[in-house]
């Protein structure tokens, strides 16, 4: 086939379904997986790069690099295959499915995991009194 077919609207919506797949995943890899990644510490402005960072520290912008890397080598994979031949309306069918799939996953770890997070114990926040006194209770009352 043609360069042509590459650009065929098939072939950019499993470009962009691929994209979609590896960003969701690329973004949930370094929380299961100990990947050195880029770390910002807001109060110092620094960035250091490693597994883990000392002190307030953001891994934000390290996943979202990751990630639109990984959605970016993926187009691109997906357009060069779909030079060869283009995708059919099962494959890209398929491919928009796994993609919501994987974001609604993704979503619902992240979800399930600030949910389950218990910030009485964090070594960055202190909890107020009320909250400290009685692990049970989840609402502060007004004075």
């Amino acid at each position: 086939m043609t360069a042509r077919a590459a650009s065929s609207p098939r072939a950019v919506h499993a470009a962009a379904c691929a994209a979609t797949v590896a960003f969701a995943l690329m973004l949930e890899l370094p929380t299961v997986v100990a990947v050195p990644l880029p770390w910002y510490q807001p109060v110092d402005h620094a960035w250091t790069f490693g597994v883990s960072a000392h002190g307030i520290a953001m891994a934000f912008y390290g996943h979202c690099l990751y990630a639109a890397l990984a959605g970016a080598v993926a187009a691109a994979a997906v357009l060069a295959v779909a030079r060869r031949c283009e995708p059919t309306a099962r494959a890209t069918t398929w491919l928009a499915g796994l993609a919501v799939a994987v974001v609604v996953g993704v979503a619902a770890r992240e979800t399930l995991a600030l949910a389950a997070r218990d910030l009485r114990s964090s070594p960055r926040l202190t909890a107020p009194p009320e909250l400290r006194a009685s692990p049970s209770r989840r609402t502060v009352e007004a004075p």
